[in-house]
Formats: C-alpha cells, structure tokens, sequence
C-alpha cells in the first residue's frame, strides 16, 4: 500500500495469534524515536466507542498500560471517529511526555479474528498480521494453561485448533473483502531467521525509516517481559518439538491443513 502520509492519529494496528509475536513486532517498533504503544488496547473491537468502557479486559489493559485515568478514557470514547478517539487518546497517554512529532500504533492480538470490521474503522491506517506455526502457537498456550502437555492436547487441542482457525478465518475474510492492500502479512519463523529484512519491510510499509539498532533492546527501554533477549531471536521457533508427540503435531497439522501454504513451514 501507499505509505499513508498523516499519522496524526494512529500509525499503524498490529494483531496476529496470541502468542505469535505481536509483542515482538511492538518491541521493534517501540525502538523508532518518539513511538509509543500501551501493551495492548483493543478500542477497535468495540461496536460503539462507548461500548469500550465496560469492553474487559482491554478497558482495564488500556488504563493501566497505556497510564490513562477513568475520566480520560471516557473522554476518548466521546469522540466522534475511531481516528479521533486515537488522537484523544495519544493527547491523554502518560507514555508520551513530549506530544510533538509523537507516534502511536496499537497492538492487539485479537483484531485478527474480526479483522474486516477492525479495518473498516481506519481505513488507510497499515495494519501488520504476523502468522506463526500453529504447532508453536498451540505449544504456548498449552505451556500458558498450566496443565501437563498429556492432559491439555486431551482436554483442549480441538477447541485450540478451532481458535486458531477463527484467527486465520478473521484474516482471510478480510483479504476477499478487499482489504488486503491495508496488510502486511509476517511470518514469525521469518521475521526470527531473518529480522533485518523483515523489520525494514514493516518499517517501509508503515511509511517510517528503519535501521538495525531497532532490532537490539536495551534492557532498561525493554516494555515487556515476554520478549525474552535483548535482540530478535530464531531460539523458540521450534520449541514445540521437544514438547509435543510427532502425533500431535501431525494430528495438528492436519487440523489447520488450509493454512499451511500461507502461514507456515511444516518441514
């Protein structure tokens, strides 16, 4: 798509599966000087902006993480467009400290799953999908549950591959609607292996400037403890393999079989 030349409200939507790499992509971004992102937010999965305020989790994700009190948010949502409530929302943050020249994007998993009806509420702003092994995904929630590896692909490896599948669906709909100049699909497996390529690719389709000292995180600036080393790393793509039976990979595989080509190496 065209580098979209007015920022004023919103930079860029970030959404893929949970666990997928979202968090990644937001610490990359996070490097660009005067950019600036709350762990999550979520604004656009509301029907109505005012519906947001009693939206959970993503109400209370957005004031804690994005430093905003209830009366500021409220203010937000009183705005008359999706854009002018990210300008509201950029106005009021306590992430920026200085307004000039600042940027923000928004990251939220779970735009993926409803993308056609995210998207349609900005249009023009990029959005970035990062896809990941579902072998890998599924392993971390599974890791994430708390359950032994036995009891939970028992218990919930269907109703996981179905989420999955609901993920890849929200993504698919939104390329046959047309939408699909507004996105930037990114491998995870890809974006590991090789991030310099990959990172300058999101950076030029956001319409901003890379270099590779994005790619390193200061301790001290790191935001979020799920990213786990100070630099882009290929060490947990194949974790999965030492924690799932060849069964249930295969078995897994096969569920999410319409999405192979697109989404991910199953080598």
């Amino acid at each position: 798509m065209d580098n979209v030349t007015d920022k004023s409200s919103i930079a860029a939507i970030i959404c893929g599966y949970e666990r997928g790499g979202t968090t990644l992509i937001s610490e990359i971004l996070r490097q660009y000087p005067n950019l600036y992102s709350g762990f999550e937010c979520g604004l656009l999965l509301a029907e109505k902006m005012p519906e947001f305020l009693s939206l959970e989790p993503y109400n209370s994700m957005t004031k804690l993480s994005w430093r905003i009190k209830d009366d500021e948010l409220e203010y937000v949502c009183q705005a008359n467009t999706w854009l002018d409530a990210y300008k509201r929302l950029k106005e009021k943050t306590r992430l920026i400290t200085k307004q000039e020249g600042a940027l923000i994007f928004d990251k939220t998993p779970k735009y993926m799953q409803k993308l056609s009806q995210v998207l349609a509420k900005v249009p023009d702003v990029p959005c970035i999908v990062i896809v990941r092994d579902p072998r890998a995904v599924l392993w971390s929630w599974a890791k994430r549950s708390g359950l032994g590896v036995q009891k939970w692909v028992k218990e919930h490896l269907d109703s996981h591959c179905e989420r999955y599948l609901s993920y890849a669906n929200g993504w698919k709909e939104a390329v046959e609607n047309g939408l699909g100049d507004q996105i930037l699909l990114i491998q995870y497996e890809s974006l590991c292996i090789n991030p310099v390529d990959n990172a300058r690719k999101i950076f030029e389709f956001i319409g901003l400037e890379f270099d590779n000292s994005y790619l390193h995180f200061q301790e001290e600036s790191k935001k979020f403890d799920n990213v786990y080393n100070d630099t882009v790393s290929s060490s947990y793509i194949n974790e999965y393999k030492d924690k799932f039976s060849q069964e249930t990979c295969t078995k897994i595989l096969d569920k999410t079989a319409e999405f192979q080509d697109l989404f991910f190496n199953i080598n």
